[in-house]
């Protein structure tokens, strides 16, 4: 099935970047491989580095027999189980919910960015056969004179209400439950239950498509047990090559994951970016409270109040009320994106933390649902995710070790390893987006690598979190013991794969 994706020409933003840099990029790869084959000794392979290559191996097997299985079930999803509930969708004869409402968050955005959000959902939510409340949080007066505007020049919006707030800074999560109290205020039309209606949650920077609210409602029609949904996002960057990759690689990932796990009916996130929920859900009182007050307990820093993460506070929600959850691959919303800081590494670390803090202060309590509740395919994944780290974090560590202990040209193995082993990932990619680039490769081992590092140093330190735009953060407790901790368990992995792999060996008693 092509995927729908409409065009937006923004100046200062591309999805990709130059095409020179793809060819470039092509040669640098292949000098670098040629470089590393010719430089390995004759003799790398000998009986000492047995063990460690079998160990790296099997570790390699398992991880990307799970990468096949996700790509398998991606491929089933997109090939067979979506164009059949896409079918079903569009032989409706009524396929509209009673009522939709749409809440719109942004902070302190850029003029232009602001009304060409604005001007695309007006246009996406223009003639409408049923009543639109669009609840728009904004950062100030001005963003509301603008959003009016845009709203007054737009036309067919005779269906559609449009009530504005003015947020007051504390967080997005304020943002959204006080949204939410509005949008439940505002809908007082007795003919309009909440139980036929539907909301849609979306970042103020976000793009849509003319036909979204067509390609996504008809399923809670179709379908009465979907909770929520979510769609194909892609990043339009302004920024270096390198940041524009880096973006598109993620997104690429995304979209592969959440088609496996739609194959379940279940995901692992319903994205603020732009998702759309059951009205029912989101204007439950509870769901509006735990929005705003969202917290986890830990056995070692006590009660953490959830500062980011509102989406995955929705997705848990709808996950323990027991709904399902749908992606529809081929519907695709456009995000602006530009990295917090000039500085590429510094400025994905930022997004990493975030993000990953966000996978793991959620993740435990999901788990914790049991498979019954989750399914049984999504609570392993949620397993996995408290595992991969340290299986990613195991070939560089290995590979360290045998360059320790045995012969430093390991190192060349490892990294030669790594060239030709991720050419299955940027295979991954192309499968699911028909495109490749060289720097896929340095890219996706710089997610792997880096970001099991940022996971790994999150896991100890469950209470730090800040929102870059917002400029807030939460101070951190306990510091050294977060430190401590996180230095002992590095430690301890080291021996164990040090054991493991017989570079280490334990001293016998005679010895003793």
């Amino acid at each position: 099935m092509t995927d729908k994706l409409q065009n937006f020409s923004l100046p200062g933003y591309s999805e990709k970047p130059d095409g020179w840099i793809i060819y470039a990029g092509f040669i640098v790869y292949l000098v670098c491989v040629a470089l590393l084959v010719t430089a390995l000794p004759s003799d790398i392979f000998g009986a000492d580095l047995r063990i460690p290559i079998v160990t790296i191996g099997i570790i390699a097997i398992w991880r990307y027999t799970w990468a096949m299985v996700h790509l398998l079930r991606s491929m089933v999803y997109r090939a067979y189980t979506f164009p059949r509930l896409r079918k079903k969708a569009e032989s409706l004869h009524n396929p509209n919910p009673a009522w939709l409402g749409v809440i719109s968050l942004s902070f302190k955005l850029a003029p232009d960015e602001l009304a060409r959000s604005y001007r695309a959902l007006f246009r996406a939510l223009s003639y409408r056969p049923y009543p639109v409340h669009v609840v728009a949080s904004v950062t100030d007066l001005a963003d509301i004179e603008l959003t009016r505007e845009i709203f007054a020049e737009t036309a067919g919006m005779e269906s559609v209400t449009l009530h504005l707030i003015q947020q007051d800074g504390s967080g997005k999560r304020p943002a959204i439950a006080e949204a939410l109290r509005c949008l439940h205020r505002e809908v007082t039309d007795p003919a309009l239950r909440f139980e036929d209606g539907c909301v849609a949650l979306m970042d103020g920077d976000s793009l849509l498509p003319d036909d979204i609210f067509d390609n996504t409602l008809p399923f809670f029609v179709t379908h009465p047990r979907i909770g929520g949904l979510t769609t194909d996002n892609r990043s339009i960057v302004k920024g270096t090559a390198l940041a524009k990759e880096w973006y598109y690689v993620r997104m690429a990932q995304r979209h592969m994951y959440m088609c496996s796990l739609a194959l379940s009916r279940k995901l692992l996130v319903l994205t603020g970016r732009f998702s759309v929920f059951r009205a029912s859900i989101v204007l439950d009182p509870e769901f509006m409270h735990q929005m705003e007050y969202d917290s986890i307990k830990h056995w070692r820093l006590g009660t953490i109040r959830l500062l980011t993460g509102d989406d995955k506070t929705s997705w848990y929600f709808v996950l323990k009320q027991g709904w399902e959850m749908l992606y529809v691959p081929d519907t695709c919303i456009m995000t602006q994106e530009t990295l917090p800081s000039n500085n590429f590494m510094y400025g994905t670390l930022q997004l990493m933390i975030r993000y990953f803090g966000n996978m793991l202060r959620s993740n435990w309590r999901a788990v914790r649902l049991g498979p019954r509740r989750t399914g049984a395919f999504l609570w392993w994944c949620l397993i996995d995710q408290r595992i991969s780290y340290w299986t990613t974090l195991s070939g560089p560590f290995l590979s360290l070790l045998v360059a320790v202990f045995v012969s430093p040209y390991f190192l060349l193995v490892y990294f030669l390893w790594v060239m030709i082993s991720r050419l299955f990932h940027t295979t991954l990619i192309y499968l699911h987006r028909g495109r490749f680039s060289p720097l896929f490769i340095p890219v996706i081992f710089y997610n792997q690598v880096v970001g099991s590092w940022v996971k790994l140093h999150m896991h100890f330190r469950m209470d730090r979190q800040s929102w870059t735009r917002h400029r807030i953060g939460v101070a951190m407790k306990d510091v050294f013991w977060s430190a401590y901790l996180n230095v002992v368990a590095i430690l301890a992995f080291l021996i164990f794969l040090g054991f493991l792999t017989g570079l280490l060996q334990v001293p016998s008693l005679s010895a003793l």
